[in-house]
């Protein structure tokens, strides 16, 4: 009776392998027990216990699980840029006959490597004096909690060589969700182009770009409605 359950230790995954959209993973072979013969233990049940952070929201997870008799096992339709936690028990028909919990492996963080990334969103410019602007956009949909690098960059329209850019690290947001950041223009009364460019921290060549906006800068901030100054007041 004894041998149909395998040695209890901590069992943990032999090799872990990410890629964009799926994981690999090696599951340990169980040990038999002092005295008994492999050929005694009954076929081994993995589960594995998948959860990641969600849209960026870290008191707020996914979590899914997958039952396996193979060692090897590929978890797929996992999202590119993001940190999984993986877990599993190892366990047998007669666990459950004998009240023996499944023995448990030790948790492990791994990210899944570069894919596609959405880019900045709606994007749009106000002007609070001649010569300073601020840029407001939406983050990229599904981020999943990955560190990202903004950089806000604007050129005269009719200048194709200078280009300035700002690095934004962690910028700040809005009630409305909408992220901000102020820019300083060379000249006023201009036309300027302005966009938004995200990528991975530490990864800067594999961008996305927002769509440009081309803004005309007037020697006094056109809008003078309430709205404007209530907005202006929120960005000092």
């Amino acid at each position: 009776m004894r041998c149909l359950t395998p040695d209890e230790k901590v069992y943990n995954f032999e090799n872990v392998t990410a890629m964009a959209n799926s994981i690999i993973v090696n599951l340990p072979e169980p040990v038999v027990k002092s005295g008994c013969k492999k050929y005694n233990l009954p076929p081994i049940i993995y589960t594995i216990f998948v959860s990641h952070c969600l849209d960026n929201n870290l008191n707020k997870s996914e979590e899914f699980n997958v039952l396996t008799a193979e060692r090897y096992y590929e978890i797929q339709n996992l999202t590119p840029f993001t940190e999984y936690k993986l877990k599993f028990t190892l366990s047998n028909f007669y666990f459950d006959q004998l009240l023996i919990n499944p023995f448990d492996s030790n948790v492990i963080q791994i990210k899944t490597n570069l894919g596609k990334l959405n880019a900045p969103e709606n994007i749009s410019v106000l002007a609070l004096t001649p010569t300073i602007a601020v840029v407001h956009w939406m983050p990229p949909k599904k981020l999943n909690c990955v560190v990202v690098t903004y950089e806000v960059h604007w050129k005269l329209v009719n200048d194709t060589q200078q280009e300035n850019k700002q690095f934004i690290n962690v910028p700040k947001r809005m009630a409305d969700g909408r992220f901000f950041t102020k820019i300083n223009l060379s000249l006023p009364v201009q036309d300027y182009l302005i966009y938004v460019r995200v990528y991975p921290s530490n990864f800067s060549n594999f961008y996305k770009e927002s769509l440009s906006k081309i803004d005309h800068i007037y020697s006094e901030p056109k809008l003078r409605t309430k709205h404007y100054y209530f907005e202006r007041d929120q960005h000092k």
